[in-house]
């Protein structure tokens, strides 16, 4: 599963606690919420008042030199392949998983709220506040790139062990691992892409470095104006678009399209990048009109 992590520093949850409320879908065997640690009621103004009153503990903690982070918003998402087999049932025992994994001490509030687009990119959107429960110690819910790692690996490996058959939505484990596993059967039918065949092995070479190279970077983006930025930014790279939309990367003169390079999940990658990116500018929003309101 993709899983991509941000930190806000705004202490208002209004706008982030709607957006993803808002994504929820209309369908009644889809439509439900997973709360952690969270007891005023489940309705939007109570989820946004307890978050924004625990912020208010950590307010308090003076540190100017250091910008403060209030909020967590991280995003699972599945492949398409793996749409039909999500249940509810499924989703809501790997957000519970993920929500353990994330918060081990217990000590953060946190919500889970899925999201279905048009039936084929189903997201999990996690809210997490940064603080200890009506404290203003940290909830030790920042991650260093050890932890990061090993929490993608760990939900995969919890997905796998429990739902096999959701193995199309595996990207950070290695074939080793997969083996070990998955069920004979599963093996037997998985196909994974393949970038290099005896061919054209100079070109698939080449290939292969562009691939590694975007993937990458999409492991570093937070939104999909930041992954085209940092591709151009790229030495040597640059995106090309068709009909207005991102198709592929340009290295040396040449032209590879997106879903070509055989990267693992990346229609879902360049959704939650988009997802992201409108959150994004919903925080700006929400801090331009704070600073008017100011005036």
């Amino acid at each position: 599963m993709i899983v991509k992590s941000l930190r806000h520093s705004s202490p208002k949850f209004g706008y982030i606690i709607n957006y993803v409320a808002d994504g929820i879908p209309s369908e009644k065997d889809y439509r439900w919420i997973a709360m952690h640690n969270l007891s005023q009621g489940a309705d939007r103004k109570s989820i946004i008042s307890e978050f924004e009153e625990n912020a208010r503990y950590l307010q308090q903690r003076k540190n100017p030199s250091r910008k403060k982070v209030f909020k967590y918003h991280e995003v699972l998402a599945f492949a398409k392949d793996s749409t039909l087999l999500l249940t509810k049932e499924k989703l809501q025992s790997i957000a519970r998983e993920y929500i353990r994994l994330r918060d081990g001490d217990n000590s953060a509030l946190g919500i889970c709220v899925p999201h279905y687009e048009n039936g084929k990119h189903v997201h999990l959107h996690f809210v997490f506040s940064s603080n200890h429960i009506l404290s203003s110690k940290s909830s030790d819910m920042r991650m260093d790139n050890a932890f990061y790692y090993e929490l993608r690996r760990n939900i995969e490996r919890f997905t796998l062990k429990n739902f096999p058959e959701l193995h199309h939505s595996t990207v950070y484990l290695d074939k080793k691992e997969l083996a070990q596993l998955l069920p004979k059967e599963i093996l037997a039918e998985r196909e994974e892409p393949e970038l290099s065949t005896p061919k054209n092995f100079g070109k698939q070479t080449k290939k292969q470095l562009v691939a590694d190279t975007v993937r990458e970077i999409l492991d570093k983006s937070t939104s999909l104006h930041d992954f085209v930025s940092r591709v151009n930014a790229s030495d040597g790279l640059e995106t090309y678009s068709r009909n207005g939309k991102l198709a592929g990367i340009i290295k040396d003169g040449k032209k590879y399209r997106l879903k070509t390079l055989g990267i693992q999940l990346l229609p879902e990658n360049l959704k939650v990048l988009e997802r992201l990116g409108e959150l994004e500018d919903l925080r700006r929003k929400q801090e331009r009109e704070g600073l008017a309101m100011s005036r």
